[in-house]
């Protein structure tokens, strides 16, 4: 189900509930991708103003992903992901070169406003790994997921902290520490990061 907010006080708020992703029935007939509810509150005011997205909060709800890798190594996630079209097959004359040039460099040019999200929580998750490249096929479960993002921005670093369990029934690892995007590289960069872990 889908539901849209408006109000003057909490801007606008958007909410997905019982979302689910079928997996690509040549790895499996299990949903990929459920999640019980997604929650998102955007402050219209502020693009108004300021001419700034400002997302106020991002709340995601027992998402649970299953990731296989079949006995060929390719996983069903790359399966998603939209091919990009393909080049034609002649080659392009020298006006649509040029046309072509001034359509990329114009392009690149066009530059996003700026984003803030002040918070994004992901709560009690869920994610498998099975890899039947091993015989008998490998599963790795990671339970009670928690993800929590602060001040996220395309320009400036923001905080997180992740915590979760694996091989345990409480939560048994961890990590903490700065991030910051890069789009000139389409990367990410750590620092400053603080791992836990108890497998005992």
């Amino acid at each position: 189900s889908l539901a849209l907010r408006l109000s003057t006080d909490q801007g606008v708020s958007l909410g997905i509930e019982g979302l689910t992703i079928a997996d690509n029935p040549d790895f499996s007939k299990e949903d990929f991708f459920t999640v019980k509810s997604i929650n998102l509150g955007v402050d219209a005011l502020a693009y108004l103003s300021k001419k700034q997205i400002v997302v106020s909060s991002i709340e995601v709800k027992s998402p649970k992903i299953i990731l296989i890798r079949n006995k060929e190594g390719r996983i069903n996630a790359q399966t998603f992901v939209v091919s990009q079209v393909n080049a034609p097959s002649f080659f392009p004359s020298a006006d649509s070169q040029e046309s072509r040039k001034d359509a990329s460099s114009s392009s690149a040019k066009i530059s996003l406003p700026p984003l803030l999200v002040k918070s994004i929580q992901l709560k009690d998750g869920v994610l498998i790994y099975r890899d039947k490249m091993f015989n008998p096929a490998l599963s790795i479960e990671t339970s009670q997921l928690f993800l929590n993002i602060s001040n996220l921005s395309l320009t400036n670093p923001f905080n997180f902290s992740i915590e979760a369990s694996m091989f345990s029934q409480a939560k048994n690892i961890g990590a903490t520490g700065i991030a910051e995007l890069d789009m000139d590289n389409r990367s990410l960069k750590f620092s400053n990061v603080k791992v836990s872990s108890d497998l005992s």
